[in-house]
């Protein structure tokens, strides 16, 4: 039961007695305050509340319109009743013309208890009224706060199309305007590009609802308008909603790309796998010939430039990797400084005399993990990039920094991280590029220039290598105001590796140990047998895992190399490594392949140790691999006394 608190004005203490006995056998919950003075009365309204007022209208110095005028200005919505012995009916009425909810007559107290019953009845209804209308306010408040803020544009129409109401944060990007309402949509689509088609509002008033595509103000919005109905169901116009989906549409147009590419990838990987076998098998023979020929023979030209082929038909076939990032990489710490000062010698007869080189390195630029030498193709191509953007000269400008990625930059790049970089800015003062040509500078086959020019893959190997690195590439240009290309590289904190680069011999090297050749191409499998045999080793020969598997259970030779393909049918080169080493501990093991995507590498980065020479090769490369492997088994059985134990680095 609720409880009720009662303020009671009244000095005469038997009267006083008299009304509250009549109240407490009302059976309300009541809590009685009773005051006999003006300040106390007052002390009492600035008190806590009271659900009910009883007044005497006569007081000492003290009248009810007082007290009444009291008590409106301090709780205006408290009910207030007037008990009095002497007021007359001019006085009761003028009482309630000024605010009071009734009157009693002290003769008559059987009124008491009804009029005081129904005063608290009427006094909860109307502050449940209240509470509601202020609910309805507070939600119409919240829901009108919403509607103005969502990134939507929102508006109804009547029957003749007159626009009616307009809201949402989409208005300002929208272009429209408050002044509009009233205004009809006929009108305001005449002669111009309308964000509102009008065949749509008049279908959506023959009762459908209508969706739409639209772009405004170069922004992309997805509409909907449906018909607007009256309580009886009658269409009385129309009700639309327009969402910005711009930034939607970028990143479905950025994942497309991506799908795109990773499609390309796998077939560039594929073809690359077949195409350095392909390439293998030509050099090679090219090689044997060029030994068995005399050094003044007409045809060693012929034999020259079909090497000269195959080194190009070879550097497509990595350009196809980069981008597709499936190149197999070595990385070591480096200082981008280092590598540029070395790239400064090499780039005036690759620019031209025309084109000023600048170069501005940091003096404490931070460390990165990388292949230097696919950091000199990214500067080649870039370099190259910017000559053919300037045929009659200007700057081209390579610097190094330091620099941080906050979330809010690095969120800017695909599964950007934030963190320390390093930033390699390569910019020329070109003729640069327009938005279009930009939204496309990084996908494959993508050139500007004329045919048998460019096999557009300069750029997109520039974005396949910094991405397979770890890092970003961005790109900044406009038309007549030179191309931007930002680098960044994620910094280490290790020390550099010095890398040894040193000329390496141009003869086949010789040796008489015993190696297992496993290769499940033919051509490939016959011109490395002929070139180790050419070199004195003896060479056992398997076309797959399961015959090199069998000849090792069969043979008791001493095998000191294993030299095996990565990728074969039902075994791989690893799995093939893994269990022969079971067989043979003390064998070592030279991987080969033209394609990154196999259980030795990951992520395209060598695993550390492992022996690996990349297709395709010259015979003198992988005989030069090959001694290099055997003689560094050969020191490492010198210093380890139980060879048993040694695992070669290939499984560590």
């Amino acid at each position: 039961m609720n409880l009720y608190r009662i303020l009671h004005l009244e000095d005469n203490p038997v009267d006083a007695m008299v009304i509250q006995s009549h109240l407490a056998s009302s059976g309300l919950n009541l809590e009685i305050s009773q005051v006999e003075t003006e300040l106390d009365y007052i002390s009492a309204l600035e008190g806590e509340g009271f659900a009910l007022i009883l007044a005497d209208f006569t007081l000492p110095l003290f009248d009810g319109f007082k007290a009444l005028r009291m008590a409106r200005e301090k709780c205006r919505d408290t009910p207030f009743i007037v008990i009095s012995g002497t007021i007359g009916d001019d006085l009761a009425v003028e009482t309630l013309r000024q605010g009071a909810t009734d009157y009693v007559l002290k003769n008559c107290l059987g009124r008491l208890v009804p009029v005081v019953t129904r005063a608290l009845k009427e006094s909860e209804e109307r502050a449940a009224r209240q509470r509601a209308k202020k609910a309805l306010r507070d939600a119409e408040e919240q829901m009108r706060f919403t509607v103005e803020r969502i990134p939507a544009l929102l508006w109804t129409t009547d029957r003749e199309l007159r626009l009616t109401s307009i809201r949402g944060a989409g208005l300002f990007s929208a272009g429209w305007q408050a002044d509009m309402i009233g205004k009809s949509l006929v009108k305001t689509a005449a002669g111009q590009e309308d964000f509102t088609p009008v065949e749509e509002h008049l279908a959506a008033l023959a009762g459908n609802k209508v969706a739409y595509d639209v772009t405004f103000n170069g922004q992309d919005y997805q509409a909907h308008v449906a018909p607007l109905t009256s309580v009886d169901g009658e269409i009385i116009g129309c009700i639309g909603l327009a969402v910005d989906v711009t930034e939607r549409k970028a990143l479905e147009m950025q994942m497309r790309h991506a799908q795109k590419m990773e499609a390309v990838g796998r077939l560039a990987g594929g073809i690359a796998h077949d195409f350095n076998n392909l390439l293998t098998v030509i050099a090679g023979y090219c090689d044997i010939t060029l030994l068995k020929l005399d050094p003044n023979d007409p045809l060693r030209n012929n034999i020259d430039e079909v090497n000269k082929a195959c080194d190009r038909a070879a550097g497509l076939t990595r350009h196809l990797l980069a981008f597709s990032r499936k190149q197999v990489l070595r990385p070591k710490v480096l200082n981008l400084n280092t590598i540029l000062s070395e790239m400064k010698r090499m780039m005036p007869p690759l620019i031209g005399e025309d084109i000023q080189l600048v170069i501005e390195l940091c003096p404490d630029l931070g460390r990165v993990k990388a292949d230097a030498g696919q950091i000199e193709q990214i500067l080649a191509n870039l370099a190259v990039n910017a000559r053919d953007a300037m045929p009659s000269g200007g700057e081209l400008s390579m610097k190094t920094s330091n620099i941080v990625l906050d979330h809010e930059i690095a969120s800017r790049f695909e599964s950007g991280q934030a963190g320390p970089y390093v930033l390699l800015t390569v910019s020329d003062t070109g003729h640069g590029m327009n938005p279009e040509t930009l939204s496309q500078v990084f996908e494959p086959f993508f050139t500007t220039k004329e045919v048998g020019k460019g096999t557009g893959l300069g750029l997109s190997t520039v974005h396949g290598i910094v991405k397979q690195s770890g890092g970003y590439v961005s790109v900044d240009s406009e038309v007549g105001r030179g191309t931007t290309f930002k680098i960044y590289l994620p910094q280490v904190d290790e020390e550099v590796v010095e890398v040894d680069t040193r000329a390496s011999p141009t003869a086949l090297l010789t040796g008489k140990e015993t190696v297992l050749l496993v290769e499940d191409d033919n051509q490939v499998r016959s011109i490395a047998a002929t070139a180790l045999e050419m070199s004195g080793y003896d060479v056992l020969v398997a076309a797959n895992g399961d015959e090199a598997l069998l000849l090792c259970e069969r043979s008791n030779r001493k095998i000191e190399l294993l030299l095996t393909d990565v990728v074969m049918p039902r075994m791989s080169g690893q799995e093939l490594s893994t269990r022969l080493l079971k067989m043979r501990p003390a064998m070592g093991v030279l991987y080969m392949s033209g394609y990154s995507e196999n259980a030795i590498i990951h992520h395209g980065v060598m695993e550390k140790g492992t022996e690996f020479i990349e297709k395709p090769f010259s015979l003198e490369a992988l005989t030069r691999k090959i001694r290099q492997v055997l003689d560094k088994a050969t020191a490492s059985d010198a210093q380890d006394s139980a060879p048993s134990l040694r695992m070669p680095a290939a499984l560590i």
